[in-house]
């Protein structure tokens, strides 16, 4: 029994850091606007743009170095949940435990650059924006919809 709460508790992660991983590469260059992008449902200013820019990149290093801390922890849960020898349900417990934690950081990360972009916005551009990212996550309950 503790096995399937486990396997359901690792498929939500997988689930959830999908999503963070998208909204990641999403914000790798947000100026340049695409499909994928946020930002390309605004009307932005060249002054927007580029300060937006400035703010996303200075987040972008700490970004993917927390989502590649992420990804090698999943793997590392992802080795240990397919060892043909008997499961190790407390390595387990412990590789989740950090996925958890390191996700957390990454979307404390994430959190701090909006707040910063926030006030470049104006509120119908804020409203679209995230209204935006609810469309493309809506099952998502974090703040950015998953790090558009």
């Amino acid at each position: 029994m503790r096995f399937k709460s486990t396997l359901v508790t690792v498929l939500l992660a997988v689930l959830v850091s999908s999503a963070v991983t998208y909204g990641v590469h999403a914000w790798r260059n947000p100026v340049e606007a695409s499909s994928d992008d946020p930002f390309a449902v605004l009307d932005l200013s060249a002054d927007q743009k580029e300060k937006i820019h400035q703010i996303a990149m200075a987040h972008h290093p700490s970004l993917l170095a927390r989502q590649a801390a992420v990804d090698a922890k999943r793997q590392e849960l992802a080795a240990l949940l397919a060892a043909p020898d008997v499961l190790d349900e407390a390595a387990v417990e412990r590789s989740l435990q950090e996925v958890a934690r390191l996700e957390s950081e990454l979307d404390q990360e994430v959190a701090r650059n909006l707040i910063e972009l926030r006030p470049l916005l104006t509120e119908e551009q804020q409203r679209t924006l995230f209204q935006h990212i609810e469309l493309r996550h809506p099952r998502n309950p974090r703040p950015n919809g998953g790090r558009p």
